[in-house]
């Protein structure tokens, strides 16, 4: 019986990491730092694993699909980052304004990710916020001065038209080795 279990993870665990590196692989290209060299899209790899956060509630009527891609920059603090994203929202182009408060610094991992709990916050204009909490996780990139990002994040409260919002969203992308400016793509869905 312990014997099969211990198969068992072990079968788990090598089903992630090939599909995590087939993920990575499959990759039409990666746009770095909005760096007029590079083209492409950000990072398309395997969703991360989403955590509920937000409070949750009975099932909804209303399910919006959200996606989109941005960016954001140290703002010098070492707390937080600012920067902007382009969203479609339920097939609506939408622009917000991103800030990313650190609850932590960053704390290294045995496995070489760095951890930090994060609040997202998108202001698409007209008081209409979304807010999001999780954690930020960098992973070691291909290369020292680029890291993946890979997190969940769960709606812990809005405003405007999302004023009872909750879902999950993914956050994957890359970002600086020196944690300095980061792109990245977001993908999941809004119950409102």
């Amino acid at each position: 019986m312990r014997r099969s279990f211990k198969i068992l993870v072990a079968l788990f665990a090598l089903v992630i990491a090939i599909g995590t590196s087939l993920a990575l692989a499959t990759n039409r290209g990666v746009h770095l730092f909005n760096s007029p060299r590079t083209t492409g899209s950000i990072i398309r790899g395997a969703p991360a694993k989403l955590v509920p956060v937000g409070p949750t509630q009975g099932p909804s009527t209303n399910s919006i699909t959200v996606s989109g891609s941005g960016h954001f920059k140290a703002d010098g603090t070492g707390k937080q980052y600012v920067g902007a994203a382009e969203l479609m929202i339920d097939g609506e182009s939408r622009h917000a304004t991103v800030t990313v408060t650190l609850a932590e610094p960053f704390r290294p991992m045995p496995n070489g990710n760095q951890v930090a709990s994060a609040s997202h916050r998108f202001d698409l204009g007209d008081g209409q916020t979304l807010n999001m909490s999780g954690q930020l996780i960098l992973m070691p990139g291909e290369a020292p001065e680029m890291l993946r990002i890979n997190s969940g994040l769960g709606i812990t409260v809005g405003t405007g038209t999302y004023a009872n919002a909750r879902g999950n969203l993914a956050l994957t992308g890359v970002m600086q080795g020196d944690l300095s400016a980061a792109d990245w793509s977001i993908n999941g869905s809004i119950e409102n």
